[in-house]
């Protein structure tokens, strides 16, 4: 649309004024419909100055998520984004299965990279098959399309990449000194112990072929408060730095760190590249831990262990040391609580 990409366009000029002149040749567009998106945009909230000499430039954008907003601080990069923003939605991880089921008969539709942005959604989706509660204005909730060339075994370690990619944008935001930021394995993102991030990855595969995953994450960026059930073990960014975040140079931020990282996840044919930055940014190492509900090796899934967190291994599950004896934690869902006398 050319509102969107005037408004890609003011926003990359930086301030700085754009001549109509200019914008009509790089819009291949006449004057007249630069003038109507002009006040299409104005419409929409934002404010642009307009001077008949110099042009148009942008003042004022607020908090408002678009698509120009987003594409405006993507770099290029491994992958080729292609954005694709919505006021609502019932979720965005569910929409971009739909896409993505809709493309498995058209083999000449690219779905690898398409991302999902919505303002809200109205039926979130979390682990365990629990809801995610998505406040309009405040979250961001985003799901990306991947179709890695590579074995459904290889690529069970996805969902610790995105949770790298989003733990290493917050940290850029946060004053690590006063706050701890890190990883709650395997997905969880935490500030001071409470949940900023959730993590969902889903995955079409047949035999040894991937049709398709979707790998989806919600962030709390611009909740003042939250609901007495959750305030315990919630927070937002806002409430973690007293200021308002641009969500969408937050979401840019973090879709640039993601294809950065997936670069090296289909290098090394799993999280093995990216191993070390993960257990970096991993909670509790060398502290005693007890596991609920998990898969553990050579027990069954209602037992409850005890023992110290040593990181993970090469295939992204959690190494515990139990007994004295190192046993992995299998992928699956597992819940950390430090050990209580």
């Amino acid at each position: 649309m050319i509102k969107d990409e005037l408004l890609k366009m003011l926003i990359m000029a930086d301030g700085k004024y754009l001549s109509g002149q200019y914008m009509c040749g790089k819009l291949d567009v006449s004057r007249q419909a630069v003038w109507k998106a002009i006040n299409a945009l104005k419409k929409e909230g934002y404010i642009i100055e307009s001077d008949r000499k110099s042009g148009y430039k942008l003042l004022y954008r607020g908090d408002k998520l678009s698509k120009a907003g987003i594409e405006a601080g993507l770099v290029k990069g491994y992958i080729d984004y292609d954005v694709i923003y919505e006021e609502q939605v019932d979720s965005t991880n569910l929409l971009a299965m739909r896409l993505a089921g809709e493309a498995i008969n058209q083999p000449d539709k690219s779905i690898h990279g398409k991302v999902i942005i919505a303002n809200e959604q109205t039926g979130g989706m979390g682990r365990r098959g629990r809801g995610f509660i998505s406040e309009k204005d405040t979250g961001i909730y985003t799901s990306i399309i991947l179709k890695p060339d590579m074995l459904p075994q290889e690529v069970s370690s996805i969902t610790l990449v995105i949770a790298v990619a989003v733990t290493k944008a917050v940290k850029k935001l946060i004053d690590t000194e006063k706050h701890e930021v890190g990883i709650k394995w395997p997905n969880d993102v935490l500030i001071d112990r409470k949940k900023v991030c959730g993590i969902l990855t889903q995955m079409n595969a047949v035999e040894n072929y991937i049709s398709h995953i979707v790998c989806g994450f919600g962030l709390n960026v611009n909740n003042k408060s939250f609901n007495k059930e959750i305030e315990s073990c919630a927070i937002s960014l806002y409430q973690a730095t007293g200021k308002f975040i641009d969500r969408n140079a937050f979401i840019a931020d973090i879709l640039n760190e993601f294809s950065v990282l997936y670069e090296k996840f289909i290098e090394g044919k799993g999280i093995g590249l990216i191993k070390d930055e993960y257990t970096a940014l991993l909670l509790d190492i060398g502290e005693e831990i007890s596991i609920y509900n998990g898969m553990i090796e050579d027990t069954r899934p209602e037992d409850i262990r005890h023992g110290i967190l040593k990181g993970i291994d090469m295939s992204g599950e959690l190494l515990v040391e139990v007994d004295g004896e190192l046993t992995r934690v299998l992928s699956g869902e597992v819940s950390i609580r430090k050990k209580i006398d």
